[in-house]
């Protein structure tokens, strides 16, 4: 209860207290009366101060009666006890008051805490998506800076083995993450058709035809463009017996000669072989060299090609500078 109700009860006591002493004082002030005394010589006196005895006695009893102070004292907290009793019904309504007030205010802070978690996960996932886009624009970008080589050659050249175990597969190692590689096992190579037949005739002779057609079906089987390289290099090297050196190279890294040796011997490697000679037909200018290779569709700077391409590479790349350069 607040100050105003305290000062209340106080003044209501204070009232009490006055009226109960003012009540004594009065009782105590009246006069205290002689008993009456009988005159025999008159009847009518005697009845008279008889009469009037009686009432002064019944009137001393009444004003000498014994005033009852613990009676008073008590009809008068009565008022205050109701107070105090008020004041304490007041005091616990507050006190639930503030009670509930405080689990309410705990219970918005944990929804403004939950709100902010959840808030903070939001960013949080935002930023991570974000973050992805970013890379995956970034990754197209690198996709979109990568430069297309095209490798055309002849399994038994010489030159096509030089530029492929000396030049291919050292800048490839060091490049591969910006290069896409194609390899097109045909050079000067001619496609004859008759009766619906299709055979091929080769500069160094049908063993280096055989040999192309294993290579083309290399490329076209095995998807791993880095295997496709590894495996080209190991037959390369000693070409001269296409199919045995071809199941070698291709089982030692772990791939299935089956696959290729049944593409070899069916139309299969004939048609990817006539493929490789439109491809390689289809070359403005036309091919005058072998090996003849192509940056993003560029024969440009052929000399320098064949003699450092790593170098050339990392000069023609327009991407941002390859730590290998």
């Amino acid at each position: 209860m607040d100050m105003g109700g305290g000062r209340l009860i106080r003044i209501m006591i204070l009232v009490l207290v006055m009226v109960l002493v003012w009540k004594i004082w009065d009782y105590s002030a009246l006069p205290v009366l002689e008993p009456p005394s009988f005159n025999a010589e008159s009847e009518v006196a005697k009845g008279f101060s008889s009469s009037k005895l009686q009432k002064d006695q019944e009137q001393n009893s009444v004003l000498q009666a014994p005033v009852d102070e613990e009676h008073l004292l008590q009809e008068a907290r009565k008022p205050i006890q109701k107070l105090e009793k008020e004041r304490n019904n007041e005091d616990e309504k507050q006190d639930v008051k503030q009670k509930n007030d405080k689990i309410k205010k705990t219970q918005i802070s944990k929804e403004k805490k939950f709100k902010k978690v959840n808030k903070t996960e939001k960013e949080t996932k935002k930023n991570e998506d974000n973050q992805m886009k970013k890379g995956e624009k970034g990754r197209e970008v690198a996709v979109k800076s990568t430069m297309r080589i095209e490798i055309y050659y002849e399994v038994l050249c010489p030159d096509s083995r030089h530029f492929i175990m000396k030049q291919l597969t050292p800048a490839y190692e060091k490049l591969k993450d910006i290069l896409q590689v194609g390899l097109v096992p045909y050079g000067k190579a001619e496609t004859q058709e008759k009766n619906g037949k299709i055979t091929f005739d080769c500069q160094h002779g049908p063993r280096e035809c055989e040999g192309n057609i294993v290579h083309a079906c290399v490329t076209n089987i095995i998807k791993d463009e880095a295997k496709q390289i590894a495996i080209v290099h190991c037959m390369i090297d000693r070409n001269e017996q296409p199919m045995l050196v071809g199941k070698k190279c291709v089982e030692k890294h772990g791939e299935n000669w089956g696959s290729i040796s049944s593409c070899v011997s069916s139309d299969k490697g004939i048609s990817i072989l006539k493929h490789m000679g439109q491809m390689t037909h289809r070359l403005k200018p036309e091919v005058s060299f072998i090996p003849t290779i192509t940056i993003d569709g560029s024969q440009e700077d052929q000399k320098h090609i064949l003699q450092d391409f790593h170098k050339v590479l990392c000069k023609r790349y327009k991407g941002p500078r390859h730590p290998s350069c």
